[in-house]
């Protein structure tokens, strides 16, 4: 049995796990699935540490139920969308303004049913093999896989909480869709 002071230490621990693993997390977008399995597996470590679970039980009920974690993957998409979000409502740093394109500022499309949603143009991608890596592509292809409701947020916080629920519901529910590929 720990004492409390034990307990402390593993939770500053698992704190600076989480930290370092979610720090540039974004960059690993389009990654092949050995890549994601490695962050994954850290991350899972992470949880059994803190709850004291044994490798022979599951994982996931912890996640779900206890920690209310998201996986890896949807910590990915957390991340772009958020940074979506702010790209959007022009508060991102210069280097991102050219990013994010509303489907409603290209002359020709204003009038598309895709202009009203508050989606962003997908930018056609050269390569297959570090295309969809890329953040330019990425970006958009999150950004409009987020439900409507979502992107119509006008509080930053606001929509940090209903996008972790949207994914969370994603990633942990049977009948939600699953995450498509670009």
């Amino acid at each position: 049995m720990m004492d409390r002071n034990n307990k402390w230490h593993l939770h500053w621990i698992a704190l600076i796990a989480l930290c370092k693993g979610d720090y540039c997390n974004a960059v690993v977008y389009g990654t092949p699935a050995y890549a994601v399995r490695c962050l994954q597996a850290i991350l899972n470590a992470t949880g059994r540490l803190i709850t004291g679970t044994r490798l022979n039980e599951h994982i996931t009920p912890i996640f779900r139920d206890t920690l209310h974690w998201l996986p890896i993957t949807q910590r990915i998409d957390y991340e772009i969308a958020l940074m979506a979000y702010i790209c959007v409502h022009g508060s991102s740093p210069a280097y991102f303004h050219g990013i994010c394109h509303p489907v409603a500022s290209v002359e020709g499309r204003a009038t598309l049913r895709s202009a009203n949603y508050r989606e962003l143009v997908e930018p056609q991608m050269r390569g297959k093999r570090y295309g969809p890596c890329s953040f330019c592509v990425a970006t958009p292809f999150v950004w409009n896989s987020v439900l409507f409701h979502l992107r119509n947020d006008i509080n930053r916080e606001q929509f940090a909480r209903d996008l972790k629920t949207f994914l969370f519901a994603r990633a942990y529910s049977s009948e939600a869709p699953l995450r498509t590929s670009v």
